[in-house]
């Protein structure tokens, strides 16, 4: 019957396969009918599954004018592999749920470390920076040009030690 059941629904969407065995198999295992035009709105290629060799539907009246129509399984057997199909197809998207989490947070970690990185290696370039411009200051303070010195050691050093706009180089502290 599993079998069957699922040959019957083969080309139906993932959506359809699931609406299939949320609404035609109740919570108790038992078959549930739900009117055709909820039917007709969710299932759009649904016929197959009314008629012909892989039918596992059928049509019952619920009017005594035969106007008004649902929708049920053909046979209570079909409940038992509908429900473990359902079950299995639970467990399957809570465990890719959880996969697809840990493999966001993987990557959320791997772009944090490589910001982590990148700032390291600003900062440490800026530091070479700062020791070269203090070095370069220091070779014109021996030659006697202050003012030069002044302005490159200026640029080399941060504006306010404690909320530094580049790292502050301790060895040159003018």
């Amino acid at each position: 019957i599993e079998r069957f059941y699922l040959e019957a629904i083969r080309s139906l969407s993932r959506k359809e396969k699931a609406f299939i065995e949320s609404r035609f198999v109740d919570s108790s295992n038992r078959r549930n009918s739900i009117s055709e035009a909820d039917f007709k709105l969710n299932i759009k290629n649904g016929e197959s599954l009314l008629t012909g060799d892989t039918r596992i539907l059928q049509r019952i009246a619920t009017s005594t004018n035969k106007k008004e129509y649902r929708i049920e399984l053909i046979h209570d057997s079909f409940c038992p592999p509908i429900s473990e199909l359902k079950r299995i197809r639970k467990m399957r998207r809570k465990v890719l749920s959880r996969i697809f989490l840990i493999a966001v947070l993987a990557l959320c970690a791997g772009i944090m470390t490589f910001i982590y990185q990148q700032n390291e290696k600003k900062w440490m370039l800026l530091e070479i920076e700062s020791r070269y411009w203090i070095a370069e200051a220091e070779k014109l303070i021996n030659e006697g040009d202050t003012y030069l010195a002044t302005m490159l050691a200026l640029n080399a050093l941060p504006n306010d030690k404690d909320a530094p706009n580049r790292p502050y180089v301790k060895d040159a502290d003018y």
